[in-house]
Parts: C-alpha cells; structure tokens; sequence
C-alpha cells in the first residue's frame, strides 16, 4: 500500500506499507522476490537530510537490492510491535540494523509511542515520585523530557538512564535473536563508539556506551559516525558527512555472499561467492 502525505501543497516523500504490515517504510514499495539486504533503523538515522541514504548507496555500491524498511523514529520496540514486517525482512539475505539510541524505549518510567519511540505519552507513579517537583504533562518527546531531567538532577538522572542502558541491551537481544540470516550493526551518529561521554543527550546514539555496541550478538559491527542530524529542543547540532558504503558494503557483500558491483570494483564483475579475490 503506498501512502502519498501532503501538508498543505506541499508533498512529503512518498511511503509505503508493506503486505502484513504496519510501519510505513520509505516508497515506493520493493519487490521481495529476489534475493535482497534489508535494512531497518529510524528514517532519521538510515536517510538523514544531507547525507546519503544507507540502502541507496549500498545498493549503488552492491548491485544487489537493498531494500528499506526504515520508519520514522521507529525503535527496538516498533519492530518487534511488527511482526507483519518482521516476517518480511526475515526473508532478506543479510541484515543491516543501524544502531538505535537507548532513550526512546518503553521501560518502567515512562512509555512511549507503539511506533514513533521518540514521543512519550505517559510517565509511570515511580517517574513522578523520583522528580516530584517536575511537572510531566507538557512533555512530547522523550528527549527533551531527559534533558530537563538530568538538568533538574544528574544524580536522579542517572537511575533513569541506567534503566535504559539496561533494558536497551535486552530489547535489542530480543530483536536481534529474531534473524537466522547474519546481521551487521551500523554506528551511524554524530560521535563514536569512543568520543568520552555517551551520556550525553545532544549525541546519537543517545546513551549508547561502547560496552553496549560491542555486547551485541552480531556477525559485524561498522561504525560510520558523524552521519546524522541531533535535535534537542529544536536546537540543531551538524555532523560531518562520510561515505557510508565504503565500509558496510564489503561487509555485507561478504555476509549476503553477493560480489561488489562492477560500476565501483575496480577489477569488474566476478562469479557470485568469489569476493574479495578468493
């Protein structure tokens, strides 16, 4: 089903939902039935205004289809609410998953969106007795919630994000254990797995430690940082961009046993399985 929004005049980018489904992905819809690397993640992150779109370039880079079933702010949670979707993208021959923030997750403080994990619509009695003087009902987006959170109180804070920390690891084991096929994760934000506080709330992947990254249960990891924009309280901070399919595509070329096409391979097209020269 393909959804065309306008606001006012103006059109927004065309999406779609896929049969089964839920999300509306980027449009227009793909065919599935032929081999194809699916990529999951929030619109924002995997096709940030600016920068080159994950699926495109890979795609470019591959010559294998690279199908896109990012979603706006669509999380952890958004995906495994899917399960339409999810049977979709488990058909793919590799998944690139990009790394989501641990901000937007449902947790015993507050919930979120059941599809745009970046909005809370409510805060639990546990949320409101440990920030009594906080008053909660102005709120929309988790953000900018945190940030005056950990500026009412860093040490109150810091139980919040622990919790996140935590139940971020377990989400995101739940929904990488939902894949046979290998999966790569994309660090695609505006500082690395290395910059020294990932505490911080105006950095993507919001709260994301290198401990974290490293923990998960993936055949790869690829970090391309300095990808994407941050917003906190419609305050926007730049990163620099960088060439993303020069690092995933090797990689899942590799994982997908897909040889690299030949527009960007140097020595032409090879027999599919013969990557890399072997």
């Amino acid at each position: 089903m393909v959804l065309t929004q306008r606001i006012g005049a103006l059109p927004k980018e065309e999406t779609c939902v896929y049969p089964g489904g839920r999300l509306a992905c980027p449009g227009p819809e793909r065919s599935l039935d032929e081999p194809f690397v699916a990529v999951l993640g929030a619109k924002e992150t995997v096709s940030p205004p600016g920068h080159s779109s994950v699926p495109d370039a890979l795609e470019v880079r591959l010559g294998l289809p690279c199908v896109d079933f990012s979603a706006s702010q669509a999380g952890p949670d958004a995906y495994l609410a899917d399960t339409g979707l999810m049977m979709h993208v488990q058909r793919a021959s590799a998944v690139v998953i990009t790394v989501p923030g641990a901000h937007a997750l449902r947790n015993p403080f507050f919930t979120v969106h059941k599809w745009s994990n970046d909005r809370v619509i409510g805060q639990s009695e546990k949320l409101r007795d440990l920030f009594p003087e906080m008053e909660f009902l102005s709120y929309g987006f988790v953000r900018q919630m945190l940030g005056d959170m950990q500026a009412c109180s860093p040490g109150r804070f810091a139980v919040v994000r622990q919790a996140l920390q935590h139940i971020w690891m377990e989400r995101m084991q739940t929904l990488l254990a939902q894949f046979d096929q290998p999966v790569i994760a994309l660090w695609r934000g505006n500082r690395g797995p290395d910059d020294a506080d990932p505490n911080r709330l105006d950095t993507d992947p919001a709260l994301v430690t290198k401990e974290m990254f490293e923990a998960l249960d993936v055949e790869r990891r690829v970090v391309v940082p300095g990808a994407r924009k941050t917003f906190l309280a419609g305050r926007p901070k730049a990163g620099r961009s960088c060439p993303v399919e020069d690092r995933l595509a090797p990689v899942v070329a590799e994982l997908a046993e897909w040889p690299l096409g030949p527009a960007k391979d140097p020595e032409g097209p090879r027999r599919r399985g013969a990557l890399f020269g072997t």
